[in-house]
């Protein structure tokens, strides 16, 4: 894998010299980079810290194995247009997703609102509150790796090819 190299990475690309397992390695190192950037806050506390990592890690591990499985389901090294399909695919996924976690989100307030208000009456995120949201929160990613995992054996052709021996056992059968 080229990490900073990215002139000789474009020119083995061109030169179709990245096998499909280098490029779920590349994918996988990209959706690893990009875990940390939402989850980065200043002035942790220690805690705080150690449940950051936590969060990571878990969110780390499932993203290697669910883009690992997705590989497998599409057929390994084998497999044709994985980037493609994982592309693809996860734009419906994210947005169903992000559907599922606003639905959430809305009756989880609704549920604690008449439990936890505030001196004015509003609604106070808090406790159970808190802790359902970071729940629904460390499920997303899961999901969205098990929906991927899920849907990616419906965009592998399981029509099995004809060889061509096969082929011209039928014609001089039929001729």
């Amino acid at each position: 894998m080229y990490f900073w190299d990215s002139r000789q990475l474009a020119a083995d690309l061109r030169n179709d010299a990245v096998s499909p397992t280098q490029l779920k390695n590349y994918l996988i190192a990209l959706f690893i980079l990009g875990l940390p950037t939402g989850l980065v806050h200043l002035g942790f506390t220690r805690e705080e810290r150690l449940s950051w990592l936590l969060a990571l890690t878990i969110s780390a591990t499932v993203t290697v194995v669910g883009l690992h499985l997705a590989f497998k389901a599409n057929g390994g090294s084998g497999g044709e247009r994985f980037i493609q399909k994982v592309v693809a695919l996860m734009l419906p996924l994210t947005i169903q997703m992000m559907v599922l976690i606003a639905l959430l989100m809305v009756a989880l307030v609704i549920a604690a609102s008449p439990l936890e208000l505030d001196a004015s009456g509003t609604p106070k995120l808090g406790g159970f509150t808190e802790q359902a949201i970071d729940v629904i929160g460390y499920a997303a990613m899961p999901w969205l790796m098990w929906r991927l995992v899920v849907h990616m054996p419906d965009t592998v052709d399981s029509k099995p090819e004809h060889t061509p021996s096969e082929s011209a056992g039928t014609a001089a059968s039929n001729g």
